[in-house]
């Protein structure tokens, strides 16, 4: 997802006469000193940039100078990858602005907290520093600000999956920026709101809406290069692909490609190289569908990776700082214990329920490994001890010449997949064996050791997982797709009866087989 907040940060650090002017003072060493690290150095050096603003913090000055001084060094961090000391340090400034009472530095400070804990994936710290900041403008709403926080918002709403709040939130935005005085708001803003408006209506399957806005998004940049557009060309070429335009899906998708190669921005190459193995997928070329997977999947893990590393380093960071303050700040490492703790016992469940899975996984594999060697040598027929006992205790009479008919053609049936078929039900398959339906709840029922739903719904399972072990471009393919192919009539359906056969959901078992792939090759 791209910065929002971060954005402001960068008008700030260049527009110095409006955002951070306190009247009409002279300006003194320490603007001078700012304003060159903060505009020429930055741009131009950015390395040497850090360590100049590093040495500004020594620089004696009062409350607004080390705030700015601090989010200067923040804003370079983060630029530079260094998120932990960014964080750790834009904290300390957003306490600082709260205790001088600057609400125009509070609000900008919690804006970029929260963009920076959300690129993070941190999203439960980001959405409450986006709440200060929408708290605090409130009470003298900024127009641009106001704009920024409505993008933040639309993020949130997108990460968790609802598409309509953050429909909302975008509309608010493109609202506020078209309202306001001509080229007073940056193409770039602009841009960005009707591409996540686009991206929404996308999300929603309003396809003719999505291509609406993300056009507007292409337009309000013109010949403007930025990483946007490697989102907006992205989007399109998964809407093409939603209209099975290949064409132009590759078009658009080789674009936003271009655009990961120079651009450090997670989103945007994951978001790309998913888009790109669904599309690779629909053009059954296999190699280029698990090269973009394992691209998306490393990346993923790199990301996520990232995330432990710097929420640990943060609490150990903040912990310490703690162990040297008075009683006042002691709040703070309660929450960084609590932090802690979740992410731990995140960690903690996420292992138990990984390894869970796979003996589910593997447990599965084997039972199906054994029913293929019994039919293999003909035993697939055999009464088990558990069926004869049921025999025992059935009051219906079948002749026996009936049930091994039934028994035959029943085993002809399957062998000619007649699963497949999402009709078929108890009546039906009863008329095609030329029985009738008590009769052949029975024999199922005694001979396969269920009823006649859970039989169908297991061979489908079956069905499916071998096409998934014989056929790896399977693995890459949509659930829903997969639930059509082995003839359930729904997404929901599919999954279930999936769980209640193999004991773990469709996307886990996929991505087991998938590593097992991997180490088979």
């Amino acid at each position: 997802m791209r910065r929002s907040f971060i954005a402001v940060f960068i008008a700030c650090l260049y527009t110095p006469g409006v955002l951070f002017a306190q009247g009409t003072v002279k300006a003194t060493s320490f603007d001078s000193a700012y304003y060159y690290i903060a505009t020429t150095l930055a741009a131009t050096n950015i390395n040497e940039a850090v360590v100049k603003a590093e040495a500004l913090q020594e620089v004696p000055g009062d409350s607004l100078q080390k705030i700015r001084s601090q989010m200067l060094l923040a804003t370079l961090y983060e630029r530079t990858g260094k998120h932990t000391e960014a964080l750790s340090l834009a904290i300390k400034a957003e306490k600082l602005a709260g205790k001088i009472n600057n609400r125009d530095w509070q609000v900008r400070i919690s804006g970029f907290l929260s963009t920076t804990f959300r690129d993070l994936g941190l999203i439960a710290e980001g959405k409450k520093y986006i709440a200060i900041a929408e708290e605090i403008n409130a009470g003298n709403s900024t127009p641009t600000i106001a704009l920024f926080i409505h993008q933040e918002k639309t993020y949130y709403e997108m990460e968790a999956g609802d598409f309509v709040k953050a429909l909302a939130e975008i509309k608010q935005a493109i609202a506020l920026s078209e309202n306001a005085p001509a080229n007073s708001i940056n193409p770039v803003i602009q841009a960005t709101s009707y591409q996540l408006a686009g991206d929404c209506y996308l999300h929603q399957d309003s396809l003719q809406q999505a291509s609406i806005y993300l056009e507007k998004a292409l337009n309000a940049l013109g010949n403007q290069e930025t990483e946007l557009k490697g989102f907006i060309y992205q989007n399109m070429g998964e809407l093409a692909l939603k209209k099975n335009d290949l064409h132009n899906a590759n078009r658009y998708l080789e674009l936003a490609l271009g655009y990961t190669a120079s651009s450090d921005n997670i989103n945007l190459k994951l978001h790309t190289y998913r888009v790109l193995s669904d599309y690779y997928s629909i053009k059954k070329d296999n190699k280029k569908t698990m090269e973009f997977q394992a691209k998306y999947a490393g990346l993923l893990e790199t990301h996520s990776s990232l995330t432990k590393s710097v929420s640990n380093d943060l609490i150990k960071k903040l912990g310490n700082e703690i162990e040297q303050k008075t009683s006042n700040n002691l709040v703070l490492f309660s929450l960084c214990a609590v932090l802690l703790l979740v992410i731990i016992s995140v960690i903690a469940y996420l292992t138990w329920l990984h390894k869970k899975e796979r003996a589910r996984y593997l447990e599965f594999i084997a039972r199906l490994k054994r029913q293929d060697l019994a039919m293999q040598a003909g035993d697939a027929e055999k009464e088990t001890g558990a069926n004869l006992e049921n025999d025992k205790k059935q009051s219906l009479y079948i002749p026996e010449e009936t049930e091994n008919r039934v028994l035959n053609d029943l085993s002809e049936l399957e062998r000619k997949q007649f699963y497949l078929d999402n009709n078929i039900n108890l009546s039906y398959l009863s008329a095609t064996l030329k029985t009738n339906s008590k009769y052949l709840s029975v024999i199922i029922n005694k001979h396969k050791g269920k009823d006649i739903s859970n039989y169908i719904n297991e061979l489908r399972i079956n069905y499916i997982i071998r096409k998934l072990q014989e056929e790896p471009s399977y693995q890459g393919y949509k659930i829903a797709y997969l639930s059509q192919e082995c003839g359930f009539s729904s997404h929901s359906k599919f999954t279930i009866a999936f769980k209640n056969v193999t004991g773990i959901s469709p996307s886990s078992f996929i991505s087991n087989l998938r590593k097992d792939t991997l180490l088979w090759k």
